[in-house]
């Protein structure tokens, strides 16, 4: 559940699966300002989600310009969840996933997350790791590197999604 305590071993055990689809987060980008922070700025819980979901999330800013555009980021990874309702058309098609009362509480999430805190961080990443069906392929999809952006084709999708690409969006076919 989202919202238990993290333990360290569930952090590390977290952290060593990231790093094992190449999604690993230094410790220089945990300290940088929101913008910059992938952990803060909704990018890599963007690109987490595309691989786990199996397609990449739509309209991510892949250089965040404000606070607007890095919580998108996140309400977008979380709505390709299900975690979260679609706010023109009611809950989406995977909002069973959720429990009643749960939107709310996520909705909150997402301040916390902007603000840097670290556990509800990775309480979410966690929670990913271990409450998705897909988390164990996930780590099994192709990784490129190119021109020092990882490029993770999406599961077979043939879609592909680069960190620190340029513009909006960050896909690549």
């Amino acid at each position: 559940q989202l919202g238990e305590a993290i333990s360290p071993e569930a952090e590390s055990a977290t952290r060593t699966w990231l790093r094992a689809m190449q999604m690993e987060v230094l410790p220089e980008e945990e300290g940088r300002p929101l913008l910059e922070n992938p952990l803060r700025n909704g990018v890599l819980l963007c690109e987490l989600v595309g691989v786990l979901e199996g397609c990449p999330v739509r309209g991510v800013s892949t250089r965040p310009t404000d606070v607007l555009s890095c919580r998108r980021n996140i309400h977008s990874a979380l709505l390709a969840l299900g975690l979260l309702p679609n706010g023109e058309d009611g809950p989406s098609e995977k909002g069973e996933r959720a429990e009643e009362g749960q939107h709310q509480w996520l909705a909150w999430q997402v301040e916390r997350v902007l603000q840097g805190h670290n556990p509800t961080i990775w309480k979410l990443l966690t929670f990913l790791r271990t409450k998705h069906p897909r988390a164990r392929l996930a780590t099994q999809s192709e990784v490129v590197v190119v021109e020092g952006n990882v490029m993770r084709s999406s599961l077979g999708t043939g879609e592909s999604f680069v960190r620190g690409g340029e513009g909006e969006g960050g896909l690549r076919s």
